[in-house]
């Protein structure tokens, strides 16, 4: 059998066909081939910008909760009233003073830089001492109109429309139940316009307190009618 000679430099075929060539090196991507300067930011330090903002609104949460809190708890200067004012009472500034009070947003006072706006008015209603005095407690005018009357009248339910009963309201005035010769009265007593409404005073009261500005001429049968329980209040449109 011959040997076959193979010269340097050269390969065998068969042993070229079982020959594997080596694996690239993979190119190394450390730090050493990246331009000076340029460094890998952790994970830790991509979401500062995050924990920031975080903290950032905690902090105005925390901020805007301790001013509502102090805004809340902060007391007031309001007029009060330190004596009982009756019905059609002109208000003066002697029946005033001033209190440090700690009230809601949504409680209407006035304050002593605004004293003008009740006094010299006339109260729609009774006030009792010690009550937070506001605007609607008293007439939006300084007097009576001329030529009318306030008549107060102690309304037991029933005789009365509504207990949503307005300042404001135009009602018809019934004198009722009355018997005669002739049958039962039922007597017309014209219109009013309601000027205040509140609750009556005195232990087991009940019902309603209205002031009712009429006519002059007719005040005396209105109070009249009143006194006697008869008084009838018809809630009527502004129309009619």
């Amino acid at each position: 059998m011959t040997a076959r000679t193979v010269e340097p430099g050269t390969l065998d075929s068969r042993s070229s066909r079982n020959h594997v060539a080596p694996s690239p090196e993979p190119p190394d991507r450390g730090s050493s081939r990246r331009p000076p300067g340029l460094h890998s930011s952790p994970a830790r330090k991509r979401q500062a910008p995050w924990i920031a903002l975080g903290l950032l609104l905690v902090f105005g949460a925390a901020l805007s909760f301790a001013a509502w809190s102090r805004a809340s708890s902060t007391k007031v200067a309001a007029l009060v009233v330190i004596r009982d004012i009756d019905p059609g009472e002109t208000l003066s500034a002697s029946a005033l003073r001033t209190e440090q009070v700690q009230v809601g947003s949504v409680v209407p006072i006035v304050g002593p830089a605004q004293e003008d706006l009740v006094v010299g008015r006339v109260a729609r209603g009774p006030i009792p001492s010690g009550t937070l005095i506001n605007r609607s407690m008293v007439s939006g005018d300084d007097v009576v109109p001329p030529g009318h009357a306030v008549v107060g009248a102690v309304l037991a339910p029933g005789a009365y429309p509504s207990a949503s009963l307005t300042a404001g309201d135009r009602v018809d005035l019934v004198a009722t139940a009355t018997t005669t010769d002739r049958g039962v009265d039922v007597a017309s007593l014209g219109t009013g316009r309601v000027w205040a409404v509140s609750e009556p005073d005195g232990p087991g009261a009940v019902g309603l307190f209205v002031s009712i500005l009429v006519p002059a001429d007719r005040a005396a049968a209105i109070s009249n009618a009143a006194g006697q329980q008869r008084l009838r209040l018809v809630l009527v449109g502004a129309g009619a």
